[in-house]
């Protein structure tokens, strides 16, 4: 097999299949049983930047525990699982046993105390057996040799409805981004729509401003002197790079969500690119509707990082 190249933002340049977009919460259930033990696995998802996981085994299930971690990697990738695994004996064979030992003691105590005060009947065997430690029910301990097949069937048919439940919650994320993106390019384009603007209302006020105070003086007002003013300006306040960056960072977007599969730590990449490049576009423009449109876009990049989070 073939490897695969290196994309602009160097990351792997993925097969171009598309695959579910996976969210990182989610629920699933199930259960199963052989000729001896019926069992169930729950299992529920919340996000973590990694692979974490944790349950509640019943007593004497340590093969179990053991085999959890490689069935839960080939599923999934990142979140934080807590399982929870019951397992009931279909072969109702329940017994009793008996501390003699308890009982010779609570009898000789018993007796002691009677003779101290009077009584000369000695405790019965009846009373003695529904002393506290003297009687203890046995439930069968289930055979967890035999139950290995059974658990990673049921384990894995939770994780199928899990990961199924992950992947409609993915595709509204996915969408809820899409949306989110293009929010962002509609701001971008009216920033580079007012932009000329801007630099003509800068270039009326400056000229006003200058011809003010050298008629204040007597003087003229040499042209040569207002434009090499307004080139500075525009050299300063020129955003063209950062803004064609944003609309290249937008562009990658859709296209990893249109590509799908694991998607939270590039989203989170690409927020923060576009963060840097609006934050310079902000510090280089003096007009409270680009600043606005700024504010704008920062807002929906913020929401972008949070949504990110939730993408396995």
């Amino acid at each position: 097999m073939g490897k695969f190249g290196r994309g602009r933002y160097g990351l792997p340049e993925e097969c171009a299949l598309t695959r579910p977009v996976l969210s990182m919460t989610g629920f699933g259930r199930s259960e199963g049983s052989d000729d001896r033990h019926q069992l169930s696995v729950e299992i529920r998802s919340l996000n973590h930047r990694s692979l974490q996981w944790k349950g509640r085994f019943p007593p004497h299930s340590q093969e179990l525990e053991a085999a959890t971690e490689a069935i839960l990697r080939k599923h999934l990738t990142r979140g934080a699982l807590h399982l929870s695994i019951e397992i009931h004996s279909l072969e109702k064979r329940p017994s009793v046993a008996f501390d003699e030992e308890m009982a010779r003691l609570y009898r000789t105590r018993l007796e002691d105390l009677a003779g101290r005060l009077g009584y000369k009947e000695s405790p019965s065997l009846e009373y003695v057996l529904g002393l506290p430690g003297v009687v203890e029910r046995l439930e069968d301990e289930p055979e967890m040799g035999s139950l290995a097949g059974l658990y990673e069937s049921v384990l894995t048919a939770a994780l199928e409805m899990l990961v199924e439940g992950r992947q409609r919650e993915g595709a509204v994320l996915a969408t809820e981004l899409r949306g989110r993106a293009d929010v962002i390019r509609s701001c971008v384009e009216r920033i580079e729509s007012r932009l000329p603007e801007v630099k003509a209302e800068y270039q009326d006020r400056l000229e006003k401003r200058i011809r003010e105070f050298l008629d204040s003086r007597g003087h003229a007002v040499e042209e040569l002197d207002l434009l090499r003013e307004v080139a500075i300006y525009s050299d300063r306040s020129d955003v063209a790079e950062e803004l064609s960056r944003l609309h290249t960072h937008i562009d990658e977007l859709h296209r990893i969500l249109d590509q799908g599969g694991l998607l939270g730590r590039r989203v989170d990449f690409l927020s923060q690119e576009m963060l840097r490049e609006i934050n310079t576009t902000g510090s280089k423009s003096a007009d409270s509707e680009l600043a606005h449109l700024v504010v704008e876009v920062k807002a929906e990049l913020e929401r972008i990082k949070e949504q990110s989070q939730n993408l396995e």
